[in-house]
């Protein structure tokens, strides 16, 4: 028998529950959420949920709203930055972290674990302790479609991870064969339902854009972003909106702001579902935001990586064959697509 796991390292309210299903030898049907996306799949399609597990702090809010008292915080790995530059005491806290979770892996009964993100460390971890044919890997969102990092990005990244003694088994990739899993999702596989967010009544008469991080990720400059971004505007046939990323500072926004121009940034904060079932507007466009994808407005939205200083980008997204999201090759296309809206569009608003 399993030594039995020292429980103290993890948290939240089914935490006792675990501690019985450790005991008794009960299976547990669990899911490791990490995005209210994720959560939403979960509750769509009805998912059984006995524990839901999650890493990060900002997720145990939504969870315990969606799990009640079947929450399990894991923690998570730490890393350098932020005032944190020990990194001996760093890896050390790390392996630390790694070897509790191994020990509670070995100790309970897992009947079954949906994960979303297959190419992260903790979950690359996660899976090769369960038992073959447990796992589900379920759609994470458009990554799951197309690979907008890049191997020069994904690389960096997971040396730094590498460096903080996470686990990183490939720095290119994973190390998890996505075809020995169960795949479910939206679009090539059809087997997720994500039902429809309510329509809003307030509507406004303006393109809303959905920002991202990009600059502080790394993925553009600034000049270079405010360029793409300020002439998108101005073929535009209606005022843009801009919609910040919750990850994006304010000191952020307001630059991009001024050098851009942009002449209406959205003090709403809460993210773009919750915005939006408040806010109606005539078209959505985003670089590429799964929002987009989750606002089941597809007959309006559009990405516009190329549009903006991203070529790059904008290319991986062609590689979305299945996407319901038009993408654009040139802003006056997207212009000529906006206008053939029509005026009843205009006038409904």
């Amino acid at each position: 028998m399993a030594k039995a796991p020292d429980l103290s390292r993890f948290s939240g309210p089914g935490l006792a529950r675990l501690a019985d299903a450790v005991a008794t030898g009960r299976p547990l049907r669990a899911a490791l959420p990490r995005s209210t996306l994720h959560i939403k799949f979960l509750e769509d399609n009805d998912e059984h949920v006995d524990i839901c597990l999650v890493r990060d702090d900002h997720m145990l809010a939504p969870a315990s709203a969606a799990f009640g008292e079947d929450v399990v915080h894991l923690g998570r790995e730490q890393r350098i930055g932020g005032g944190n530059w020990n990194l001996p005491a760093i890896r050390r806290a790390n392996a630390r972290y790694y070897r509790d979770l191994a020990a509670l892996l070995e100790a309970i009964r897992l009947e079954k674990l949906v994960i979303f993100l297959a190419t992260e460390p903790l979950e690359e971890f996660v899976v090769p302790h369960l038992p073959t044919g447990k796992v589900e890997i379920w759609e994470d969102g458009l990554m799951h479609y197309v690979d907008m990092e890049g191997p020069l990005f994904r690389v960096k990244r997971r040396l730094v991870q590498k460096l903080c003694g996470f686990h990183v088994g490939r720095l290119s990739g994973t190390t998890l064969d996505k075809s020995a899993f169960r795949i479910r999702d939206r679009f090539k596989e059809g087997s997720l339902t994500f039902r429809r967010p309510l329509r809003a009544q307030t509507k406004r008469p303006e393109i809303l854009y959905v920002g991202q991080p990009l600059i502080g990720d790394g993925l553009v400059d600034l000049k270079t972003y405010a360029a793409g971004l300020q002439a998108l505007a101005q073929a535009l046939p209606a005022p843009l909106r801009y919609l910040p990323h919750p990850r994006e500072s304010m000191a952020a926004v307001e630059a991009l702001r001024e050098a851009a121009g942009l002449a209406a940034v959205e003090e709403d904060r809460r993210g773009v579902l919750e915005h939006c079932a408040d806010f109606s507007y005539i078209a959505y466009l985003s670089p590429f935001s799964t929002a987009l994808l989750d606002l089941a407005e597809t007959d309006r939205s559009f990405f516009v990586a190329g549009l903006v200083g991203l070529g790059k980008l904008g290319q991986r997204l062609g590689g979305f064959d299945s996407s319901p999201v038009a993408i654009p090759e040139t802003r006056e296309a997207l212009a000529a697509q906006l206008a053939r809206l029509g005026p009843a569009r205009l006038d409904a608003l």
